[in-house]
């Protein structure tokens, strides 16, 4: 099956550059097109601590709400395109 496929295809140069971005992503042309998938968080966690969740002031207030909402989406499905 070509998603078990062990072979590594380099991807063509462009013309990125880190002032119009990088595109250091390949995709193979199979993945190509729109997909219809499903994403479910199953944990979360800050093993460096809360005040990396909390924004550039590394606020309490805000890294709590924001485990607080993600724990709240564990084991919810969420459909993507």
């Amino acid at each position: 099956s070509r998603l078990i496929d062990d072979t590594i295809f380099l991807p063509p140069p462009s013309t990125a550059s880190e002032l119009n971005g990088i595109d250091n992503t390949y995709f193979p042309p199979y993945l190509a097109g729109e997909w219809d998938v499903t994403q479910t968080l199953v944990d979360t966690k800050a093993p460096l601590g809360l005040k990396f969740l909390g924004g550039p002031n590394g606020s309490m207030e805000i890294a709590q709400k924001a485990v607080a909402e993600a724990k709240a989406n564990i084991g919810v499905p969420i459909k993507l395109r």
